[in-house]
């Protein structure tokens, strides 16, 4: 009860021809505090190595007050994720974020998702920017410290929070990250930030 757990790892590098498997279980209190970032990353893309495991299946279950809430199953396929999505873009990383009690980084990720959408809709303004951290997640996105696309989606199941973020390159989720995470007060990811802004995205051929 009244506890705090926050689990926010590296990125989980697939190498070709590797087989993974994962399973998470959590189970909560209802009063207690909870994020999980759960991180993918494509392989080793100065090498040439793009999504070219064998097979990589992720699978969390949250469970709170032993009611279960959320089921989040992924398969990546690497002849689906090694495509070229048009433009010439690929997307290197996948990350789900799960979250339970924390209602200012929730807000975060969903101005994320908002100032995302806008380029791509006709409603361009629906909340007040004048915030500090409206003005933090501008500079992030439109002072090109981002190098790369990023899609965001935000969703909730019973009470938990999911976050799916997909992007070009790592620095940029980096960044997003410490962002989005700022409220927990733990410089998340900051040790992983040393430049000024991100390296371009590494264009990977596709396998023939």
């Amino acid at each position: 009860k009244d506890a705090t757990c926050i689990i926010i790892p590296d990125p989980t590098q697939l190498q070709a021809k590797s087989v993974y498997r994962q399973h998470q279980l959590v189970h909560l209190h209802e009063t207690c505090t909870f994020v999980l970032v759960d991180w993918i990353s494509a392989g080793r893309l100065s090498s040439g190595e793009r999504w070219q495991q064998d097979s990589c299946e992720v699978r969390t279950e949250v469970y709170v007050n032993d009611a279960l809430c959320v089921v989040d199953a992924q398969s990546f396929q690497k002849d689906l994720l090694d495509m070229d999505w048009g433009d010439d873009t690929q997307f290197h990383s996948v990350c789900t974020v799960f979250l339970y009690n924390i209602n200012d980084a929730v807000e975060r990720f969903e101005d994320l998702q908002r100032k995302l959408c806008e380029t791509y809709t006709a409603v361009r303004h629906v909340k007040d920017d004048s915030k500090d951290q409206d003005a933090a997640l501008h500079h992030l996105l439109n002072q090109q410290l981002s190098s790369g696309r990023v899609v965001c989606g935000v969703s909730t199941s019973n009470a938990v929070k999911v976050v799916r973020l997909v992007a070009n390159n790592n620095e940029d989720l980096h960044r997003i990250l410490q962002h989005c995470l700022e409220p927990l007060e733990l410089r998340c990811y900051r040790e992983r930030i040393t430049a000024t802004k991100s390296s371009p995205p590494i264009h990977v051929p596709a396998k023939s």
